[in-house]
């Protein structure tokens, strides 16, 4: 036996196909992200106060190493965020001593590279 339809039929049975579908689908389970355990988020705060020069991809590094599985989105959005540098956490700041190196008035340290700014002359 042959039926004929129009393409609309078609695409019409495979909407209700997916939506009955999708409707499944959602009744089985919890609907969204999963929460974050308390222990994972304070993990992850311990880290980052302890360790401040680590980011988000070294923490998360650590936090797999460990065992635990969640996405480097989920790290930086729980790790504490040192508002007082204007450069962020992947750069370091450090002050040197005039008397250590000339005219080098600092050091400052991105990622393994040191970059040296001298004094001006004049």
């Amino acid at each position: 036996m042959l039926v004929v339809v129009q393409p609309e039929t078609v695409v019409k049975w495979h909407r209700m196909g997916f939506k009955l579908y999708w409707r499944w689908k959602s009744k089985l389970g919890k609907v969204g992200r999963p929460c974050i355990h308390h222990e994972i988020r304070a993990l992850i705060r311990r880290m980052s106060r302890e360790n401040r020069i680590w980011g988000a991809p070294r923490i998360l590094s650590e936090l797999r190493l460990l065992g635990y599985d969640v996405a480097e989105s989920t790290v930086a959005k729980y790790m504490l965020h040192d508002n007082d540098s204007i450069y962020g956490q992947a750069f370091q700041l450090r002050e040197v001593e005039p008397l250590d190196l000339g005219n080098v008035i600092a050091l400052l340290q991105v990622g393994g590279l040191h970059h040296r700014y001298t004094r001006a002359a004049g």
